[in-house]
């Protein structure tokens, strides 16, 4: 021990050794004793020597991630010595040319070693960050290295142990700077929640079990395993805690309970797996502590939290951002529905195109260069390809705009039928009278669908009642009214006073002060019977109304109860249905046809 305190007492005896110092030490005085065994030729002394020199790695891994000191401090120090020496050795040499200063000039190239490497440590703390990358840490490294090759080698013909205490540090600070060149990684930090005191934690965890090892194996098991139970139990208490907060400061729900209810149902889902996740990186990140864990479990990581993060940022709008452009539309009644339609569509393609682009990026693609491609290469297989590409981008539009579902009944071009099956380049469709057609993507896209399914209350009934023109007045007017009232008081006629919309989405009900809910769900619920048109041959009645049911069937089935009922009306007011005819007037008959009549 005490050789070893002789060895380094040179080096630095003008400083305060720190925890980053000492393991520096330990290094070097390892390298010594590797050196001595090589020319003792101590095989299995060696090998034990180059084990701990691994755990020595380690150790000062760990001083440079946790390290608090100001390593400035001590580059002034070491800036101030080497002055002081430098003034030293051209006041001997004007003095006295002929002194050998070998010994200043050591003192001063070890003085610039250690400066080298309390730069190094320096660069580390300020520049190495939760945020950092590899090539942050390589870009330091490489500076480093570049420092210890450029100084001075002595030559030591006489076996001087001056000498060679230099060259033994200077080999051992390029080893040092060269493993952490090969391992980056090792040099880049936990994330925040890793630097509360973690390393205290594993240190009482480890005084408490009977086995030890080097690197805390077993505490850092035990911890990763208490904290992954801690957090998965408590994630659903946080992402609730975490929603409360969110409705603290939006005030959209706060009167809807069941839509309170519903938003936090959605919005607790995404923020739960995220602690999911988080619960397990936090775990992985114990178990790898103090160095960052492998970069493929970071990248997955990663790309998980970037979905998450995109289906909760929508999930928000969804929520909270249609609530909040629904208040402002109450509050300016000029700014239009459109708009904001538009506005909420384009916000969800960006959040979406954002997250892509971001996960293409943490899997090491370069964006720029597919962009790039996208434009040069792309153009020759858009071009090639054009009709195929169509029909894919208008399925993903169908899609996206939710213009139709298997199973709706639509009309499309001149096409009517029912949907059986859209794929990505065609939609099937089954007419009515059995026939299977299979139509473009790019057609329906382009042109205009009517969707017969998209109703939920509200099929039309318009007819016209002709009457005859020798109908009174009173009668008529009393037709009209009891044919009205006879709708009024129809159970499967559609009327205003019973009109219950019913919101099964959350976004519905956000919505509905932003469009027409009643056009947007299908909602129609128009009743009139008027005295229409003064027809050739009759005075007509218009009967306009809608059934409750929007099947087919059951359709026909009030339609043709209406009717029945509206004979009824019209034989009790004692008017008469009328029918195309036409009145022949004579003017003059021939006088032989006059004397027969």
């Amino acid at each position: 021990m005490l050789k070893k305190i002789l060895f380094f007492f040179t080096i630095i005896s003008f400083l305060e050794s720190s925890a980053f110092d000492k393991a520096l030490e330990d290094l070097i005085f390892l390298n010594y004793q590797i050196t001595q065994s090589k020319n003792n030729q101590d095989v299995d002394n060696i090998s034990l020597l180059e084990e701990e020199k691994i755990y020595e790695l380690k150790k000062l891994t760990l001083e440079l991630l946790t390290s608090k000191e100001n390593f400035n401090e001590a580059i002034n120090e070491i800036t101030k010595k080497q002055e002081e020496i430098r003034g030293l050795i051209q006041t001997q040499m004007r003095d006295d040319t002929k002194k050998s200063l070998l010994k200043e000039h050591l003192e001063l190239a070890n003085l610039e070693l250690a400066r080298i490497m309390q730069s190094f440590a320096s660069n580390l703390q300020k520049n190495i960050g939760i945020f950092s990358q590899e090539k942050d840490v390589v870009f330091i490294v490489k500076n480093t290295l570049q420092e210890l090759n450029k100084q001075q080698n002595f030559k030591n013909q006489t076996k001087n142990e001056a000498i060679i205490r230099y060259q033994e540090t200077l080999k051992t600070y390029k080893e040092v700077v060269t493993y952490f060149l090969e391992h980056p990684r090792t040099l880049l930090p936990q994330n925040a929640f890793l630097n509360l005191g973690v390393g205290w934690i594993l240190q009482q965890i480890d005084m408490w079990i009977p086995i030890k090892t080097f690197d805390l194996f077993f505490a850092k098991l035990i911890l990763s395993a208490v904290l992954l139970i801690v957090l998965l139990a408590c994630r659903k208490v946080l992402a609730r805690l975490i929603f409360f907060m969110l409705n603290f400061f939006m005030h959209i729900a706060k009167k809807d309970s069941n839509l309170k209810d519903t938003i936090c149902k959605d919005i607790v889902t995404p923020i739960t797996y995220v602690l999911l996740v988080a619960s397990f990186d936090i775990a992985v990140s114990v178990l790898y502590y103090p160095n960052a864990p492998s970069e493929k479990i970071e990248i997955w990581f990663g790309v998980s939290y970037i979905v998450l993060g995109v289906w909760f940022f929508i999930t928000l709008l969804r929520s909270y951002g249609v609530g909040l452009m629904g208040s402002i539309l109450q509050k300016k009644d000029g700014f239009r529905r459109e708009a904001i339609n538009l506005i909420l569509k384009i916000s969800y393609f960006i959040i979406f195109l954002i997250g892509l682009l971001i996960a293409l990026k943490y899997l090491g693609f370069n964006v720029s260069t597919i962009m790039a491609s996208l434009g040069i290469g792309g153009l020759a297989v858009a071009l090639a390809l054009k009709d195929m590409l169509a029909n894919f981008f208008a399925s993903v539009m169908l899609l996206f705009e939710n213009s139709f579902s298997q199973g709706d009944w639509i009309v499309c071009n001149g096409i009517e039928g029912t949907v059986v099956e859209m794929g990505l380049r065609r939609t099937t469709i089954r007419t009515f009278d059995n026939a299977l057609v299979l139509v473009p993507n790019s057609t329906l896209a382009n042109g205009a669908i009517l969707n017969w399914n998209r109703r939920k209350m509200g099929r039309r009934i318009k007819m016209s009642i002709g009457v005859t023109y020798d109908s009174p007045m009173e009668n008529l007017r009393q037709c009209i009214k009891d044919i009205r009232q006879m709708l009024l008081d129809h159970p499967k006629i559609a009327k205003s006073d019973e009109k219950n919309i019913e919101l099964d989405r959350y976004e519905l009900a956000l919505k509905q002060n932003i469009v027409s809910m009643q056009d947007l769900l299908g909602y129609k619920d128009n009743l009139f019977v008027v005295l229409d048109t003064f027809a050739d041959s009759s005075i007509n009645i218009l009967v306009y109304c809608f059934s409750k049911s929007v099947i087919w069937g059951e359709f026909l089935d009030i339609k043709q109860d209406v009717m029945f009922k509206i004979m009824d009306i019209v034989e009790k007011n004692n008017l008469s249905f009328a029918f195309p005819s036409q009145s022949i007037y004579v003017e003059s008959l021939p006088d032989k046809m006059g004397a027969k009549l």
